[in-house]
This record gives C-alpha cells, structure tokens and sequence, in this order.
C-alpha cells in the first residue's frame, strides 16, 4: 500500500473498501504463518 491509507488503496485500485481490508488482513495473516514456520515470529 505504499504508505497509503486503506481508502486510498480502495479509490487507486477501484475496489470496495471492504475488499481491501479482507485482502489486507489474509495477507498479513500468511505472512504471519510463514515467519512463524521460520522461527522469525513467536
């Protein structure tokens, strides 16, 4: 997102704002997963 609100993100895309924060949020939590798999997270 680039330092970019969620709004921001929705309007520059052209996707509901809801999108977004789902997208955001199952990103974050596979990325979470994979560090956890690699002892980088607890």
């Amino acid at each position: 997102m680039r330092d970019r609100s969620v709004n921001e993100a929705a309007d520059i895309l052209g996707i509901p704002l809801e999108t977004v924060k789902t997208r955001v949020y199952y990103a974050l939590r596979a990325l979470r997963i994979v560090l956890e798999e690699r002892g980088v997270a607890t």
